[in-house]
């Protein structure tokens, strides 16, 4: 039987943040590409995302969880700098969401370089790794 005292106690999820160049087009006044902020989320933020994605198919009835709109979300939530949520940004896109924003500062590899980061930071390769062989 395992010692219940060490579940017993505070265990925030650690600060885990991580600098990652994920395109030379953002530059500062140097020259120097220009680091974006990630963040790690816990288990319950990535399930409400999750939660969030959900779909009904409309003639089946099944529901599943849509993969890009997961992934743009998990974006949104990861990252800390530049602020997704800056009104600034936002106006000079013309968007009104941290999620549109994605879509009009970032091509599509650049988007996926940064949700490879994002879930290499929240270990979820490790995960998906795991549940693989239970696919098939």
């Amino acid at each position: 039987m395992s010692d219940l005292t060490a579940f017993l106690c505070e265990l925030p999820i650690e600060n885990r943040t991580k600098q990652v160049v994920i395109s030379n087009r953002f530059k500062d006044a140097e020259g120097n590409p220009l680091p974006w902020t990630i963040r790690g989320i816990s288990f319950e933020e990535a399930c409400e995302i999750e939660k969030q994605c959900v779909v009904r198919d409309a003639k089946t009835g099944v529901q599943y969880v849509e993969n890009t709109a997961q992934a743009i979300k998990q974006i949104a939530a990861c990252v800390v700098d530049p602020n997704l949520n800056n009104a600034r940004l936002q106006d000079h896109f013309k968007v009104k969401t941290p999620e549109a924003l994605i879509g009009k500062l970032l091509t599509p590899a650049e988007g996926r370089k940064l949700l490879a980061e994002i879930r290499s930071l929240n270990d979820e390769s490790m995960v998906e790794d795991a549940l693989e062989p239970a696919k098939n």
